[in-house]
C-alpha cells in the first residue's frame, strides 16, 4: 500500500480540526484569472459534511437567537462542551427560571439522555451551536424556564484526546492540576465516547493570607487558630464514563454510563477542651467556671467522600410527520461526611463534678483521642423515565398546528443517618411524581401578512407527587415577527413548585466551629450551626411574566454582524423555599427559636435549614448587545509553501514513490502559487459552502430569515471568506425590585436597599458580563469581564458598605496545527494546542467597610475571596487515527 505523505497528513489534519464544516474539497470555487489556473478540485462525496445555519434545525417557528460555526467555537478556546457553555453563559443566562439550571440541550434537534452524554466532547467534533429562547423548551416537554442550545455535530470524526492542566494562585498557598483523556467516534447514526477525568486541587489555610488575628485564649496561651481552619478545602475526583449510540431499526438509541468519586477536607479550628469546675471544687473560690484547655489533638476537620454511579438512555425516532423519543435514568449517590467535634473529655470532667481532689483542672492533661466523629451518611436513589410524542395535528392558512405531549415518572428515594453528639437519628424519605404535559402552537399570520408572523402557544403541566398531592402549571406565549431581523417574545406562565426531597431530608450537619457575621451585633463570631433538610416545607407558587425582543442590525456587509437583545421578567413567588439569607435582626425575630445566644446577646448556634418565607418580588431587565467581524485570513508565507512542497517530495521519495501530488498540489491544502492563491480560509472551504448553501435551499425551500442577533451573531451564515474571528459580548441585567416578606404582617425586606441576601451584602441593582475575543491563524484570546454595583446593609454597629467588585479573566491559547510553518518544521507537533489561562487578573477582591471607613473583622478581602489571581497552563494534544486520515485524503483528492 502507497506510503501516506506525513506533510500531507499535516495539512489534512489542520483542516480537519481548523474548520470541521468541510470534510469535503469542492468543484464550485470562483473561476480563476486565466493567467493564473488553480489546479482541478475533487467533486463532493455523497458523505460530505455540508451544514449551514438554519432556523429549522429544532421543533418550531422560533429561529435562534445566536448561531455559531466552528471557527466562531474556536474563537471562545474552549476544548469541550462544558468549557463552551462556561464561555457562553452570558448568552445563555434566563431570568425566568428558579435559578442554578443549565440550559436544555439537544444534539441535531434531539433529546439527549443528559448533561453528561456531551459534557466532555471535544469541540473540534461540533459543526455548529444554535441559541433559542426559553419558548423553544416547550416543544421539547420542558418548562419554558430555561434556554435552549443544540448542538450539530460532525457526521465522521475519530479523535483521542489527552490534556493536562496545572494550576497555582499567585498569592501562593494553592495548587491544583488535572489530567483527562477522551476518546471519541463519529460516524453516520453513530456515536462513542470514552472519558477518564482525574483532578486535585490542594487545601487553602488562614495563615496563607492576609487574615486578622481573633487568638483563641485557654488556660496554656492563646492559639493562633489560623493555621487550623481552611479557607478552601481540599478535593480529589476521579471521573469514568462511556457513552454509546446506535441505530435502532430507523430510530437511534443512546446509552451513558458514569462513575464518579469525589473526597475533601476541611479543616475547622484547633483543638480546644472546655471543663466545667464546680463551685465547691477545691479548684475554685466559691463560683463555677468554665477553663478552655489546648487539648494538643491538631485541627478539627470534615471528610466527605461521595460516590456516584449513574445509567442513562434515550432512543429518537426519525424524522418525520410525527416524532418521538423516550428517555430514562437511574442513578445512585452514596454520601458520606464526619465531622470532629472536640476532645473526649468525659473521664475528667467526670472526676471533677465529683470533686476529686487528684483531678486539677490547672494540671498537665493528656487528651488521647477526640470524642466520636459527628458522621451523616445518606444513599439516594434517583430513577425516571418519560415520553415524547409531538407533530401536526392540522393546517391553518398560516401555518401547521402542532401539538407536543410528554409524560412520565419520577421515584426518588433518600436514607439518612445522623450521628450527632452521640446521638443517632435516621430518617427515610421518598416521592413518586407522575405528570404529564401538554403544548399546543397555533400560527395566526404568516411571513406575507402586512405585520409579519404571529404565532400563539400554550402549555400546561399537570403533577402527581406521593407527597405534595396535585400541582399544576398553565402558560401561554406570543412569538411575532414582524420583519425578518426583529422579533418579539411574550410568555405568562403560573406554576405551582414542590420544595426539593434533598432539601425536605437531607442529613442534618453540624459545624461547631462556623465563622458567621451577625447582622444583628455587627460582628463576626465561632457558633455552631446546623444544615441539613426541613420536613415541614410547603409547595411554593410562582407567577412569571416575561416580554422580550431581538433584533439584527441591517449592516451591509460580509463581515459585520452586530445584534440587540432585552428580556424584561417581572416574578412573585408565594411561599418560597429558602435558607436564610442572612443573620439580620428582621430574620431572627421571625425566627427565635432558631437562633441561640447568651446572656450577653453573643451568638452561640444557629440553625440553617430551609424554610418558606411568605412572598418574594422580583423585577429584571436583561438585555445586551453582541458584536462580531470576520478576519481576512493571511496565505502562508512562500517560504511555507516552499517547505510543504519540499518535505512532501521527500517522503514520497523514502516510499519509492515519485508521482507529484494530485492535480500537481505541491503544498498545503489551499497554497496553489504564493502570488495567485485565493484568500478562502482554512481548508478552501468557501466555494464548498456556497455549492452547499445552494443544494440545502434547493431541498428545504425558500431560505429562512435570519432572525434575531445575540451571541456571536448569525456566524453560520455563508457572507464571505472565512478566517479569524473578532467578537464582542456584553450583557447588562439591570434589577429594579427585589423584595422579600417573611410573613404576613411584617414589613418586607428590601434587598436593595439596606437588607442582605447573603453575608456577601444584598442585591446589586446592576450586573454586567462581559466577552471579548479574537482568534486568527492558530492564535486567540478571550478576555472575560464581570462586574456588580454597590450595596448597603444595615448592622447593628450601622450601615455596612459593600464596594462594588469586578473580575478579569483572561485566556490566550495557540493551535498549533493551524500554523502551516510551525506544520512545515515540526510535523509531530499537529493536534497540538496549548492554552494559558488567568483568573482574576487584576487579584481583585471584595471590599466591605463599617460607617468609620474600617474593614469589619470576618470581612477581610482574603476572607472574601480567598485564591485571588491564579494561573493555569494547559497542553492538550488530539490524535487522528491514520485510518480516518486515510479516508479524508482520498476525499480531499490526495490519493490514497
Amino acid at each position: 500500500m502507497k506510503l501516506l505523505s506525513q506533510t500531507a497528513s499535516c495539512a489534512i489534519a489542520a483542516a480537519l480540526m481548523a474548520v470541521p464544516q468541510q470534510v469535503a474539497a469542492q468543484d464550485n470555487a470562483p473561476a480563476p484569472a486565466p493567467e493564473q489556473p488553480q489546479p482541478a478540485e475533487p467533486e463532493v462525496p455523497d458523505d460530505a459534511i455540508v451544514i449551514t445555519g438554519n432556523s429549522r434545525s429544532v421543533v418550531g417557528d422560533v429561529p435562534a437567537e445566536d448561531v455559531l460555526d466552528a471557527r466562531d467555537i474556536r474563537a471562545t478556546g474552549a476544548t469541550s462542551v462544558a468549557e463552551l457553555l462556561e464561555a457562553l453563559a452570558p448568552q445563555l443566562g434566563s431570568a425566568q427560571g428558579r435559578g442554578g439550571g443549565r440550559p436544555v440541550l439537544l444534539v441535531d434537534g434531539k433529546r439527549i439522555s443528559g448533561f453528561r452524554e456531551l459534557r466532555d466532547l471535544p469541540a473540534e467534533a461540533i459543526e455548529r451551536v444554535e441559541i433559542f429562547p426559553e419558548e423553544v423548551a416547550l416543544k421539547y416537554g420542558y418548562r419554558a424556564d430555561q434556554r435552549v442550545v443544540n448542538f450539530v455535530l460532525r457526521e465522521n470524526f475519530f479523535s483521542t484526546t489527552i490534556e493536562t492542566e496545572g494550576r497555582f494562585a499567585t498569592d501562593g498557598g494553592r495548587a491544583g492540576g488535572e489530567f483527562e483523556v477522551d476518546r471519541l467516534i463519529l460516524s453516520p447514526g453513530k456515536r462513542t465516547t470514552f472519558n477518564f477525568q482525574y483532578e486535585v486541587d490542594g487545601a487553602l489555610t488562614e495563615d496563607e493570607r492576609d487574615i486578622a488575628l481573633d487568638p483563641v485564649e485557654t488556660f496554656d496561651g492563646d492559639i493562633d487558630p489560623r493555621p487550623f481552619r481552611t479557607l478552601t478545602g481540599s478535593s480529589e475526583e476521579l471521573t469514568l464514563g462511556s457513552v454509546i449510540k446506535r441505530p435502532l431499526g430507523e430510530a437511534t438509541g443512546t446509552i451513558n454510563l458514569e462513575f464518579r468519586e469525589n473526597t475533601g477536607q476541611s479543616l475547622l479550628g484547633p483543638s480546644v477542651a472546655t471543663l466545667g469546675v464546680p463551685a465547691d471544687s477545691p479548684f475554685a473560690d466559691g463560683a463555677a467556671f468554665d477553663l478552655v484547655r489546648d487539648a494538643g489533638l491538631g485541627p478539627l476537620a470534615r471528610d466527605r467522600r461521595t460516590r456516584t454511579g449513574s445509567a442513562a438512555f434515550v432512543v429518537n425516532s426519525a424524522p418525520g410527520d410525527w416524532r418521538w423519543s423516550t428517555t430514562g435514568s437511574l442513578e445512585y449517590v452514596d454520601s458520606r461526611t464526619r465531622t470532629d467535634r472536640g476532645p473526649d473529655t468525659a473521664a475528667i470532667q467526670a472526676d471533677l463534678d465529683t470533686l476529686d481532689a487528684g483531678t486539677d483542672p490547672f494540671g498537665s492533661f493528656t487528651f488521647a483521642e477526640l470524642t466520636p466523629r459527628d458522621e451523616a451518611v445518606s444513599q439516594t436513589l434517583d430513577a425516571s423515565f418519560d415520553g415524547l410524542f409531538g407533530g401536526t395535528l392540522f393546517e391553518l392558512p398560516a401555518g401547521d398546528v402542532a401539538a407536543t405531549f410528554r409524560g412520565g415518572l419520577n421515584h426518588l428515594t433518600i436514607d439518612s443517618r445522623d450521628f450527632i453528639a452521640g446521638i443517632e437519628d435516621e430518617v427515610g424519605l421518598e416521592r413518586t411524581r407522575l405528570f404529564a404535559t401538554a403544548n399546543l402552537d397555533f400560527p395566526l399570520l404568516d411571513n406575507d401578512s402586512p405585520i409579519g408572523a404571529l404565532s400563539v402557544s400554550f402549555n400546561g403541566e399537570v403533577e402527581e407527587y406521593s407527597d405534595f398531592g396535585t400541582l399544576t402549571l398553565v402558560g401561554t406565549n406570543v412569538n411575532w415577527r414582524p420583519t425578518g431581523r426583529l422579533r418579539f417574545l411574550g410568555s405568562y406562565t403560573r406554576e405551582e413548585g414542590a420544595p426539593s426531597l434533598s432539601a425536605l431530608g437531607s442529613p442534618v450537619t453540624v459545624d461547631p466551629q462556623a465563622r458567621l457575621f451577625d447582622f444583628v451585633t455587627g460582628e463576626t463570631v465561632i457558633a455552631e450551626t446546623r444544615t441539613g433538610g426541613n420536613p415541614d416545607l410547603l409547595a411554593d407558587t410562582r407567577e412569571v411574566w416575561k416580554l422580550g425582543f431581538n433584533y439584527e442590525l441591517p449592516i451591509e456587509s460580509e463581515d459585520w454582524d452586530v445584534s440587540l437583545r432585552a428580556d424584561y421578567v417581572s416574578s412573585r413567588i408565594d411561599n418560597p423555599v429558602s435558607s436564610f439569607p442572612a443573620l439580620t435582626a428582621e430574620i431572627e425575630n421571625a425566627f427565635p427559636d432558631r437562633f441561640e445566644r447568651d446572656l450577653e446577646g453573643n451568638l452561640l448556634s444557629v440553625d440553617l435549614t430551609p424554610v418558606n418565607f411568605a412572598e418574594r418580588n422580583n423585577d429584571v431587565l436583561r438585555w445586551g448587545f453582541n458584536f462580531s467581524k470576520a478576519i481576512r485570513p493571511k496565505p502562508p508565507s512562500a517560504e511555507t509553501i516552499q517547505a510543504f512542497r519540499e518535505r512532501a517530495q521527500r517522503m514520497r521519495a523514502q516510499a519509492g514513490n515519485t508521482q507529484p501530488l494530485p492535480d500537481g498540489q505541491q503544498g498545503p491544502p489551499g497554497a496553489g502559487r504564493p502570488q495567485q492563491q485565493q484568500v478562502q480560509g482554512e481548508g478552501q472551504q468557501q466555494g464548498g459552502e456556497q455549492q452547499a448553501n445552494a443544494q440545502q435551499s434547493q431541498q428545504q425551500g425558500p431560505p429562512q430569515a435570519r432572525g434575531g442577533g445575540g451571541g456571536f451573531g448569525r456566524f453560520g451564515s455563508s457572507r464571505g471568506p472565512r478566517g479569524g474571528r473578532l467578537y464582542a459580548s456584553i450583557t447588562h441585567e439591570v434589577t429594579f425590585s427585589d423584595e422579600l416578606l417573611i410573613a404576613p404582617g411584617l414589613p418586607p425586606l428590601d434587598y436593595l436597599d439596606g437588607q442582605a441576601t447573603s453575608r456577601f451584602g444584598g442585591t446589586s441593582r446592576h450586573r454586567v458580563e462581559g466577552r471579548f475575543g479574537l482568534f486568527n491563524n492558530g492564535f486567540g484570546a478571550r478576555v472575560s469581564v464581570d462586574w456588580r454595583s454597590a450595596t448597603e446593609v444595615d448592622s447593628g454597629i450601622g450601615p455596612l458598605q459593600f464596594d462594588d467588585y469586578g473580575t478579569v479573566d483572561l485566556r490566550l491559547y495557540a493551535n498549533l496545527t493551524e500554523r502551516l510553518d510551525v506544520m512545515a518544521r515540526h510535523p509531530w507537533l499537529r493536534g497540538t494546542s496549548l492554552r494559558l489561562g488567568i483568573d482574576n487578573v487584576l487579584n481583585e477582591r471584595p471590599r466591605v467597610t463599617n460607617g468609620f471607613g474600617d474593614i469589619p473583622v470576618g470581612y477581610e478581602p482574603d476572607l472574601l475571596a480567598p485564591e485571588g489571581r491564579v494561573i493555569s497552563f494547559e497542553i492538550r494534544k488530539l490524535f487522528i487515527p491514520r485510518q480516518f486520515m486515510q479516508q479524508e485524503m482520498r476525499r480531499r483528492g490526495f490519493g490514497g
